[in-house]
């Protein structure tokens, strides 16, 4: 009986430490992915000029709007992002109310 009741505390022990470990790492990601922000890429542009002038029509329509600067080997591109959003739901009825020539727009996060 007594064997039996240290195996039971062992076990119980190794369970308890395991587990602890588990639920940080989830409330870990929770918090991670709650401090995520969201973006719709209305498009990729070579041309400054041609971002700017499309910056110009979605802001009439009062979104939230930024051109971010990417060099892709020696090239650079201008990507007309709308955001941020605090949830990917929110990007997607933002994206979703866009006029139709921009619905092909995409969804991303603030680690693209």
């Amino acid at each position: 009986m007594k064997i039996f009741f240290i195996l039971m505390l062992l076990t119980y022990s190794l369970i308890a430490q395991n587990s602890i470990p588990a639920t940080q790492k989830i409330n870990n990601i929770f918090k991670i992915q709650s401090n995520k922000l969201f973006y719709v890429q209305v498009g990729a542009f070579k041309n400054r000029r041609y971002a700017l002038v499309v910056q110009k029509n979605l802001k009439k329509m009062n979104y939230p709007l930024k051109i971010e600067e990417r060099r892709v080997e020696m090239e650079s591109y201008f990507k007309l992002l709308i955001g941020p959003f605090k949830s990917k739901k929110e990007a997607y009825s933002t994206k979703n109310s866009l006029p139709i020539k921009y619905r092909d727009s995409f969804i991303l996060t603030d680690n693209n």
